[in-house]
Parts: structure tokens; sequence; C-alpha cells
């Protein structure tokens, strides 16, 4: 006799009831990744809401605005000290140049003045050099000394220097640097046009 054979049961020993329940449960695991999915998103985008919100406030502000200062500071030391150096050793190589040139300027006059009169002879005539009197003398002298004065003043404007040891000088310390960014940022200035 032959047995009635169930084509369903062809696939071995799995049934139409067990495709059924295979292919629920794979749904379910779709649908289960999709809420954690959102429920991911959801945590993230709840996450940023927090953040934002603490960022935008008074606290986060204040923090903010600490956090750009102290890097403000950082920054502007980086950047001035070094140029605050080349400034202080240029203005020293000029005020240098110009004591020496003064002093060649006032010895050469003294001398000129206490020798005894020179007579230079030209192949067409002869002249005799007469020293300068005292009053004329003290004038010249005042003279050089006064634009030496003015030499100096114009130096310590242009480069804010004041004949200090350029290897040791540094105005632009972090303290002073995070001063002058924090004077910055309330509006109020530095007390100087730049």
């Amino acid at each position: 006799m032959l047995t009635h054979q169930d084509p369903s049961m062809a696939l071995g020993s799995v049934h139409r009831h067990d495709i059924s329940v295979i292919r629920d449960n794979e749904y379910q695991n779709e649908r289960t990744q999709r809420e954690l999915d959102e429920l991911e998103t959801s945590k993230t985008r709840q996450c940023l809401k927090k953040t934002a919100k603490f960022l935008f406030s008074h606290i986060g502000l204040v923090t903010l605005v600490g956090v750009y200062a102290a890097a403000g500071g950082f920054l502007f030391e980086l950047l001035e000290r070094h140029q605050e150096k080349l400034n202080c050793q240029e203005a020293q190589g000029q005020m240098n140049v110009e004591m020496n040139t003064l002093k060649q300027k006032i010895v050469a006059y003294i001398q000129y003045n206490t020798s005894s009169s020179s007579s230079l002879t030209l192949p067409t005539a002869t002249y005799i050099t007469a020293k300068d009197n005292t009053t004329v003398a003290y004038t010249k002298i005042a003279a050089m000394l006064y634009d030496f004065r003015n030499f100096v003043i114009s130096t310590s404007s242009n480069y804010r220097y004041s004949n200090d040891d350029c290897s040791v000088i540094n105005k632009w310390t972090y303290p002073n640097s995070l001063l002058f960014a924090i004077t910055i940022i309330t509006t109020i200035g530095y007390g100087n046009i730049t």
C-alpha cells in the first residue's frame, strides 16, 4: 500500500506552521531593531538638546567666555612675545648706533676746540680756523644732546623701548595677555588706540 505523503513534508520535518513562526520571529527581530535604533536616536537627540540647553544657559556662556579668554591670552602671549623681542633688539641697535655717533661728534668737537688753532694749506689759500668761545661751544653741544634726546623719545614711542635688556624683557606674560584678552572681550579697551 502506498502511503499518502503531504507535499509540505518534502522539506523534511519543517511544517508550514513552523515557517510562519520563523517569519514572525524575523519580523519581530526587525521591528525590535528598528525600535532600538529609534530609541538610540531619541536618546542622542535628548543628549544634544540637554547639551545645547546647558551651553546656552548662563553658566555655559560664562564658561565659554572663560575658555575663550584663556585661549586668547595664550594666543596673544604666543604671537606678541616674539615681536616684542624683535622690536627691543631693533631699538637697542639703533640706540647704540646713535649713541656712538653722538660720542664721536662730541669728542671730535671738544678735540677741535681744545687743540691749538690749525691751519690748512691749500694750493690757492691758507685758512686759519679759530676755536669757538664757551657760549658757542655750550650751544653746539646742547644742540647735539637735544637731537639725541629727540631720537630717544621717538625710538621709545615707536618701539616701546626704555633701554631694557632684550634678553630679560618680557611684558607679554600670560597674566598680562589674559588681562588684554579680557579687556577686549568686555569692550572697555586696553587704554591705547591699537
